[in-house]
């Protein structure tokens, strides 16, 4: 979907992703904005891949992506000129308007971080606190001092029925297995008290013998539905490390493989921080560990 593109998309300092293609070979590299001119023209470092600069000198275009706001962007800029003094940069002509792609498309990688995950209890009706709150402050309505023993243990009994699970008092032991601007797919380990669990054991040794009764199968299905909010706390490593906590997400879906729950979180809104460490280490990813030739 095309989009008008502001300097809101192109802030200095953001990085971003220079692409130049030739026939069937394309060439990509890291950047970063140093420079612009709305709605004239942006600078941006110039990065070389095997001793020649993205873009060349002779280049008329080249393609620009990026992320903001979890959502990876993508555009063609004219080149006006290219510079390797008094340092190497680019001059790329202002775009008039920028492909948006969905999130789900970003590119994914697979890999293995720990985090800590926190269902948020919520219903139309509000939070648990909110609840208890309102019946604390609402007084009982006439019909209730009238009814007879039975008829409120049965209301009582429906009312248990329809709240939700309540919240963990801990957060539940997690590892990220593969990860996006768009989101990620969790694994947590299903514990049960009558059989050992298969779940890996780096999963495993994680939890508290006190907490693993949050683990069961039936309760994890209670606290991941779909549309459900969780809260999610993680450290992504190198080359782009950064602490992030209380990521929101939302839950989209759940599969259960061999006592471990898998499921897959949307990030409701990802900051601008969490995207572009994500963005680098997807990129480094492509670059170092996807292999061009199939081994003999």
């Amino acid at each position: 979907m095309a989009r008008r593109i502001t300097s809101d998309h192109l802030a200095l300092g953001r990085s971003i992703v220079l692409e130049r293609r030739v026939g069937k070979v394309q060439r990509r590299a890291k950047s970063t904005i140093i420079g612009v001119r709305e709605p004239s023209y942006l600078i941006v470092d110039l990065p070389f891949v095997n001793g020649r600069p993205i873009p060349a000198p002779d280049d008329k275009q080249c393609i620009v992506r990026l992320v903001s706001e979890g959502s990876a962007i993508g555009f063609r800029a004219k080149v006006a000129r290219t510079y390797l003094e008094p340092f190497p940069m680019a001059i790329l002509l202002y775009p008039p308007e920028f492909q948006e792609v969905p999130v789900r498309q970003a590119d994914r990688v697979a890999c293995s971080i720990v985090a800590t995950l926190m269902p948020v209890v919520d219903t139309p009706a509000g939070t648990e606190a909110q609840r208890a709150e309102a019946a604390q402050q609402s007084p009982p309505p006439p019909e209730a001092k009238k009814a007879d023993s039975s008829s409120r243990t049965r209301r009582k009994n429906a009312a248990s029925a329809a709240a939700p699970p309540p919240r963990p008092e801990a957060p539940l032991q997690a590892l990220i297995v593969d990860l996006s601007c768009g989101g990620c797919q969790v694994a947590v380990p299903i514990l049960e008290t009558d059989r050992p669990s298969e779940a890996p054991p780096e999963l495993r040794e994680r939890v508290a013998p006190a907490r693993e009764a949050d683990y069961h199968r039936d309760r994890l299905r209670t606290l991941f539905i779909p549309e459900g909010l969780v809260s999610a706390d993680f450290d992504l490593p190198e080359p782009a490390p950064g602490r992030f906590r209380q990521v929101e997400c939302e839950t989209r879906w759940t599969r259960i493989h061999r006592d471990t729950l898998l499921a897959g979180l949307r990030f409701v809104k990802c900051p601008d921080p969490l995207a572009r460490s994500i963005e680098t280490i997807v990129q480094h990813q492509q670059a170092f560990f996807r292999q061009p030739i199939e081994p003999a």
